[in-house]
């Protein structure tokens, strides 16, 4: 998420949300200007590594 954050996209975790969805990260990108309307990636998540 760390790398979605340093390309300005906005980032939700709803791999909690168990609505069947099928991916566990939405991130959504700055609207285009003229057209207002802001690319969404939609991310599975394969693994999950811990900081020590």
């Amino acid at each position: 998420m760390e790398y979605e954050r340093q390309q300005g996209w906005t980032h939700e975790d709803i791999s909690q949300k168990h609505d069947g969805s099928g991916f566990d990260i939405r991130s959504i990108g700055k609207a285009d200007p003229q057209t207002e309307i802001a690319p969404v990636r939609r991310i599975e998540v394969k693994g999950r590594a811990s900081k020590s």
